[in-house]
C-alpha cells in the first residue's frame, strides 16, 4: 500500500503519570485532629505497612476467587453429569427407534 493515500492518523498514547498522594500535615498536639487522617499519614509514611496492607488485600482476593473457582468446577461437574445422563437417554431413544424400525421395515 502507498504511504501517501493512507488516510489514517496514528495518534500516541499520552504516557501515564503516577499520582503520589500528598503527604497529610497535622498540628502537633492539634485538638481536633482526625484519627484517619493520622492512619494516612502513617501509611504514607511507612512503605512496609502499606505493602502489608496490599498483601492483606491481595489474599483476601485470592481467598475469593477460590471459593469462586471451587463453585465453578462443582458446577461444571453438576453440567457434566447432566450431560452424560442426556446422552444416555438418547443412545437409549435411538436403540429404541432402531427396534421400532426393524419391525416396521420389511
Amino acid at each position: 500500500m502507498n504511504e501517501s493515500n493512507a488516510s489514517a492518523t496514528i495518534i500516541p498514547f499520552p504516557t501515564p503519570v503516577p499520582a503520589r498522594p500528598s503527604p497529610v500535615v497535622q498540628p502537633v498536639g492539634h485538638a481536633d485532629s482526625d484519627p484517619q487522617a493520622s492512619d494516612q499519614q502513617t501509611l504514607a509514611e511507612n512503605p512496609a505497612q502499606r505493602l502489608r496492607n496490599a498483601l492483606d488485600l491481595l489474599e483476601s482476593a485470592l481467598a475469593e476467587q477460590r471459593v469462586a473457582v471451587a463453585n465453578w468446577r462443582g458446577a461444571m461437574a453438576e453440567l457434566s453429569g447432566s450431560v452424560g445422563g442426556l446422552g444416555q437417554s438418547l443412545r437409549s431413544y435411538q436403540q429404541a427407534l432402531d427396534q421400532l424400525k426393524g419391525r416396521i421395515t420389511p
